[in-house]
């Protein structure tokens, strides 16, 4: 089961864009294993890459029209 499905999270279009997003690359090498675990929360330079179900139901909870963009600042 995907941290989506597992946040009850079930819209397409947030799979389609969370599987688009390299947030591997937002990491520290030794930490980019840890992109995508739902239960960490990881400090990079005074900053958090929130875990992917937060970020999702955040953005479900937004109601984000097609074509609107959106900047999350951790």
């Amino acid at each position: 089961m995907t941290p989506l499905k597992r946040a009850g999270i079930s819209d397409p279009r947030l799979a389609l864009a969370f599987s688009e997003v390299p947030r591997e690359q937002f990491l520290a090498a030794e930490l980019e294993a840890l992109a995508h675990d739902p239960g960490h929360r990881i400090a990079r330079e005074g900053r958090l890459l929130q875990p992917v179900e937060v970020l999702a139901r955040m953005i479900e909870a937004l109601d984000v029209k097609p074509g609107r963009r959106i900047l999350e600042l951790g």
